[in-house]
Order: C-alpha cells, then structure tokens, then sequence
C-alpha cells in the first residue's frame, strides 16, 4: 500500500470511528422526564411566536450534561469550564460542544441554571429574563441540547444547561422521550418509566449486559447499600459485604426517607421497587 492510499485509508477510518463514536452518544442518550418536559414547554413557546420546534441534539446535550456536573461537583456557576473531569480549563460552550463533534462555525448560545428541580421553574426562570429569553426564541436554532443534573451535597443540588445551534447533527431526536430506559421497562407503566429513566441518567442503575433493568428480581444487602450511597440517601457500610437478599422491612427502617406504598414489607425488595422508591425521593 502506498503512503498516500494509508494516508487515506487511515483518515477514512477514523472518520468511521468518529460517526461510531457519536452514534453511539445518540443511542445511549436518555432523557429524564424533567428534561422531556422542557423541551415539550420550549417548543410549545417556539411555536407560540411562529418560529420552527427544535430538534434534541443528543451530543449537545451530553456537553451539557458535562458541564452541570462540573458546575455542581467543583462549586461554581458559569458559562466557562473553570473546573472539569471532562473539558479544558476555560472551554466556553461551543468549545464543549465541538468536542464531542458538533460544528464549530455556527449561531449557538447557552442558558445555565442552578437550583430549580422542575422544567416548569427553569422555564418560567429563562422566560423571565430577557437575555435567556432571547436565546430560546432565537429563529436561528434548529437544535438545543439540554441536561438537567443533580448534584448530592452541591450549593444548588440542581444544574441545567441547555445550549443551542443552528445545525441539525445525526444524533438530533424530534421526540426526546422516545428512547427506552431498559429492554424490559414499557410505557404501560407510567411511573416505573420515568423512574428507570432517572435512574439510569442519574448513574444509580445501569442494568444488565442485556439492556434489560431485570425488574422483578431480588437485591442483595449490599447493592441495596451500595445504590443508597450512589444516591447520597444514607449508608449501611455493614450491609456492603452481605450478599444475601433484603427485605422490604428491612430497606425501610435503614432508609427511612423514602416513600413507601406496600404493605408486604417481609418479602424481598425488587429492583423495580427500589427504582420507584428512588425516583419519589429525588
């Protein structure tokens, strides 16, 4: 093979590793139901003053979701990665942006928050001041990214970032909420949905090697304690070396902040049951 046909075929190949890697940003992206329901408000608004609905860039908002994170974990609130486990020091919002693929040579802005636990009131919040305001009528955007992170024993507990573009990319979603949580998690069940879909964002349930969350089977001891710590909701640390199952009862009474409905606490507590009690206490 000559220089030049490697040099191309090298170049090629890294162009298919590139589209792999962000197609894969686009598959595994899950949305919570408040960031559904932010995007379900933003475009509802949009449309309201006759300008186009915008499209859920799914690598956007994984800059996004970086960037709440860092924000909540290393304690400040801006637009300029002052801090992070994922950008250079000083990236601004189209620098994260770029760095998981998005073009550079765009309109885009960004919108931060801090602290508000509902779409509703990041919203309403945005809507309310003119600069944020500005940004989410912009006739430019075709795209917005958005991440809505919690942050156990951050100042605000609660970061958004939403960023916005003028370029519609492969992993952009017409519909946000679409996307299954697991393989065995339906819409049928309402609450169990939204609840695999916190979960999941949140980091406190990843689930099997299949996809699937493996709803109906019992937790042990320690990953009860393990999640719980995951979640910032308290620790057993000598729960964390016992691999037998636990029951109801006994996730009750080491837990008490969460909110129960089931009346056969002697039984083994699920993982579906545990997803639920998570969600409710979020």
């Amino acid at each position: 093979m000559t220089s030049s046909k490697r040099s191309l075929s090298l170049f090629l190949l890294s162009l298919v590793l590139l589209f792999a890697a962000l197609a894969g940003v686009a598959q595994a992206r899950i949305y919570n139901a408040e960031e559904v329901r932010f995007v379900q408000l933003l475009n509802s608004y949009r449309s309201s003053h006759g300008l186009q609905t915008l499209k859920t860039s799914g690598i956007v908002s994984e800059a996004g979701a970086r960037h709440s994170l860092d924000m909540g974990n290393y304690n400040y609130f801006s637009h300029t990665s002052e801090h992070s486990s994922y950008f250079g020091a000083g990236s601004d919002p189209i620098d994260r942006m770029a760095s998981l693929g998005y073009p550079r040579n765009v309109s885009w802005s960004e919108n931060i928050a801090a602290g508000q636990r509902t779409a509703q009131d990041v919203f309403n919040a945005w809507k309310n001041s003119p600069g944020h305001n500005a940004n989410m009528l912009g006739s430019a955007y075709r795209i917005v990214g958005v991440a809505r992170r919690e942050v156990p024993g951050s100042p605000y507990g609660v970061y958004w970032t939403t960023d916005f573009g003028s370029v519609v990319d492969g992993s952009a979603v017409s519909d946000p909420g679409t996307g299954a949580p697991f393989s065995d998690v339906g819409k049928s069940d309402p609450e169990l949905w939204s609840a695999a879909i916190y979960v999941k964002t949140q980091g406190y349930f990843l689930g099997y090697p299949t996809g699937a969350l493996g709803a109906w089977d019992a937790l042990t001891h320690r990953h009860v304690a393990l999640v719980m710590k995951r979640a910032g909701l308290g620790s057993q640390t000598s729960w964390e070396t016992n691999y037998s199952p636990a029951t109801r009862a006994e996730v009750k009474a080491a837990f008490p902040g969460l909110s129960w409905d089931s009346a056969r606490l002697d039984e083994t507590i699920l993982r579906s049951q545990v997803v639920r009690l998570l969600y409710r206490a979020r």
